[in-house]
C-alpha cells in the first residue's frame, strides 16, 4: 500500500488514482516529499500541543479559571479537528479500508479522538465525571511512536 515513489508517482496511475496515491503518501510517508515532511511535523506539533495542554489544564491555578478553561477547550477542539481531518482523509485515500481500520496504530488514532466526540454528545448539564475519557486522550502520545 505504501510504495517509495520518491517525488514522482508511476505514470500508469491516472487522475483520481494518482491524486489518491499522492495524498496517501503525503500523509503516511514523511520521506515522500517536502510537503509530507511538513505535514508530519505539523501532526507531531499538534500531538505535543495536545499533550501539553492536557497536562497544563490540570494545574491548580487553571482549574477554576473560566478564561483558561475556555482557551484549553479551544485548543482541544482545534487539535481534534486536525486529527479527525487526518484520520478521515487517510481512510478515504487508503486502498484497503478494513486493513486500515484494524491496524493497531489507526485504532490508537481513533481512540485518541473518540473521547472528544463522546463528551460532546453527552449532556454537559449533568456534570458527570468523564475522568476516564479524559485520561484516554493521553493515548495521543502513542501516536508519536507510530
Amino acid at each position: 500500500d505504501q510504495a517509495p515513489y520518491g517525488p514522482h508517482l508511476p505514470s500508469e496511475l491516472s487522475g483520481l488514482a494518482k491524486a489518491r496515491q499522492w495524498i496517501h503518501l503525503t500523509m503516511e510517508s514523511p520521506g515522500f516529499s517536502r510537503l509530507a515532511q511538513i505535514w508530519n511535523a505539523f501532526i507531531l506539533t499538534m500531538i505535543l500541543l495536545s499533550v501539553v495542554a492536557f497536562v497544563v489544564e490540570t494545574l491548580p491555578q487553571f482549574v477554576d479559571d473560566q478564561s483558561a478553561i475556555d482557551r484549553f477547550a479551544l485548543i482541544e477542539t482545534f487539535v481534534v479537528a486536525v486529527f479527525t481531518f487526518e484520520y478521515v482523509t487517510r481512510i478515504i485515500v487508503c486502498k484497503k479500508k478494513i486493513k486500515f481500520v484494524l491496524n493497531v496504530f489507526n485504532i490508537i488514532d481513533f481512540l485518541a479522538i473518540l473521547p472528544f466526540y463522546i463528551e460532546l454528545s453527552v449532556d454537559s448539564s449533568g456534570e458527570q465525571s468523564f475522568t476516564v475519557l479524559r485520561v484516554i486522550r493521553v493515548v495521543r502520545l502513542a501516536r508519536v511512536f507510530r
